[in-house]
């Protein structure tokens, strides 16, 4: 995982209200959020002075408890004032009043809203408002640092890897039940347009999963993206990984159910994995719809939070982060299958050709050259599909790499980013080879 910068709140109070900020600084705490308090954070012999500068310059909230003692106190009217006009003029850096009795608020506080605790009966109403406010601070904090690290990195793979080690911590828990870790399941769920098509072949071949085709996903937007035509700057790459990382939540629950084939009814029927039969009865987009949202209730509200950009870039078919997608996932089946031919080479038995014709959907896919073209993606692309869907150029790629991509006029794109994207991330990431 990249580093990233957490939420810390700094309470900045008089010594005659430590009975109160301690109370809060426990349920703070209790709730997994880091606090700056001098008691804990200043060691015997330290300095006071530098070590509340140093928690200041460290801090995204500070809460500014004000009571008849220390609006009296030097503490407000001189010494701090400036440090607290530089917190206000900062855009990182949120200072919250927090009144815990009658006093007169001190003017270059006046204008800012204020927790109110004055009532010992609201304390719980007040501690869920300020607890609603810190998860989306937090919240939003974690998101800038995605956008951060897309800009450092500019790599959708890396953003990729990020987001499903943090989704590693989710998973479905119903009563009576076992658990059911979402990601460790997607690392388990094959494929089933492979599935469907290799299940008895000889010798046997792997079907890769779902956690591996979200890893290609990515892998081939930071292979080819470079090198089209498109309107998304690098500082939505992270919007694309979202997309790539959550697009297939639903799948744990129904199951990886294939769409182009044509394979009869009872070889379509193997790949429903752990999807119920009627599940065909309701709509594709519905059921997406509600596996969607019976995973959301068991989210973290971080992953909620990011769950739904993703939806709603993916709910909009004319949004151009949607369209390079969407024409990623298109192409990945195709670009998939040559990977099989390179991870297999000369392990396909007596009669590898066999492996080619059990493959030959998804050479003869229409939908994902005419989505490429419908929506107008760069030429290129479309170039490298009607290239990829060639069964005699796979073939001869299965017996001589070199003379497909010996060729530097054989692809639009430039024949090493072709071949890097076919051979440039392993066929199986999910579990151990």
């Amino acid at each position: 995982m990249t580093s990233s910068r957490r939420l810390l709140v700094f309470l900045s109070h008089s010594s005659r209200d430590k009975a109160f900020v301690r109370r809060l600084n426990k349920d703070l705490k209790s709730r997994s959020i880091e606090t700056w308090l001098d008691e804990q954070d200043i060691p015997l012999g330290g300095s006071i002075t530098e070590h509340v500068q140093t928690g200041l310059s460290k801090a995204n909230v500070v809460l500014v408890f004000l009571s008849d003692a220390s609006v009296a106190s030097r503490w407000v009217s001189t010494e701090w004032q400036t440090s607290f006009f530089k917190l206000m003029n900062l855009n990182n850096v949120v200072v919250v009043p927090v009144v815990l009795n009658d006093c007169q608020i001190p003017s270059f506080l006046a204008d800012r809203r204020y927790l109110d605790f004055r009532k010992k009966e609201e304390y719980e109403e007040n501690l869920s408002t300020l607890l609603s406010f810190l998860s989306e601070l937090s919240l939003d904090i974690d998101a800038n640092d995605i956008k951060e690290n897309a800009v450092k990195s500019g790599s959708v793979l890396e953003m990729t890897r990020d987001i499903l080690d943090d989704i590693d911590r989710e998973q479905i828990s119903l009563p009576m039940h076992r658990r059911m870790p979402i990601v460790q399941t997607l690392k388990t769920l094959p494929r089933s347009g492979k599935k469907v098509r290799l299940e008895g072949f000889r010798p046997p071949v792997r079907v890769r999963s779902i956690y591996d085709h979200l890893f290609s996903l990515a892998h081939l937007a930071d292979c080819l993206l470079p090198h089209l035509s498109h309107t998304v700057s690098q500082q939505e790459f992270s919007d694309i990984a979202l997309c790539i990382a959550y697009h297939e939540l639903n799948e744990v629950v129904l199951g990886d159910i294939p769409t182009y084939t044509s394979l009869n009814n009872h070889k379509r029927n193997t790949a429903r994995i752990y999807a119920e039969e009627r599940l065909r009865t309701v709509p594709p987009s519905e059921r997406k719809r509600i596996s969607n949202e019976f995973i959301w209730m068991f989210l973290s509200d971080k992953h909620r939070r990011a769950f739904e950009a993703a939806n709603r870039i993916m709910a909009d078919p004319i949004d151009p982060i949607y369209i390079i997608f969407k024409s990623l996932d298109k192409i990945d089946p195709v670009i998939a299958t040559w990977r099989y031919l390179h991870h297999y080479r000369g392990k396909l038995g007596e009669n590898p050709r066999a492996f080619n014709t059990a493959m030959k959907d998804f050479y003869e896919n229409p939908d994902v050259k005419s989505y490429l073209r419908a929506n107008k993606v760069d030429h290129a692309l479309v170039d490298l599909v009607l290239k990829l869907q060639d069964r005699k150029m796979a073939w001869d790629y299965y017996e001589d790499p070199e003379r497909i991509f010996g060729s530097k006029r054989l692809f639009e794109i430039p024949a090493h980013v072709a071949r890097e994207a076919i051979e440039g991330i392993p066929l199986f990431l999910g579990n151990d080879q």
